[in-house]
């Protein structure tokens, strides 16, 4: 009997969990962005709700690529139509970590970078040499 009830007991728990993880549909990914030819509502980052279905009176949405669409973003994506925030500012400077003005916010070489210089000089140096007898102690 003890262990019957402690079960009972467990199951009275954990289903909770599982029936609150399933609300919400497209709340964790940025809201509803549409419906999806598959009868799933699209959710602003691109995904599928994997709970919510569409209502029959709604059409679907285009399929939208997520991507950036900042034509002068480091990462834009000429293949997106729907822009997920993900661009990225262009910056330009050294990348070289070797050099001594290295940029670690660069994203993109531009040829500025400059480095320490050694110079090394041969020269050639006259001299003579003198023999001298050392003169014994008394």
């Amino acid at each position: 009997m003890k262990k019957f009830l402690g079960v009972f007991i467990l199951i009275i728990f954990v289903m909770p969990i599982s029936v609150v993880g399933q609300s919400g549909c497209c709340s964790h990914h940025d809201g509803v962005a549409g419906c999806g030819a598959n009868g799933k509502q699209i959710c602003n980052d691109g995904t599928y709700s994997p709970t919510c279905t569409c209502s029959p009176s709604v059409a679907p949405t285009p399929n939208y690529r997520y991507g950036c669409t900042d034509p002068n973003a480091y990462n834009y994506d000429s293949s997106a139509n729907k822009d997920n925030g993900s661009c990225i500012a262009k910056v330009y400077g050294c990348m070289d970590k070797n050099s001594m003005n290295y940029n670690a916010s660069a994203n993109i070489a531009d040829g500025s970078c400059q480095y320490r210089k050694e110079i090394i000089r041969e020269e050639d140096v006259s001299y003579s040499t003198k023999t001298v007898k050392a003169k014994k102690k008394q």
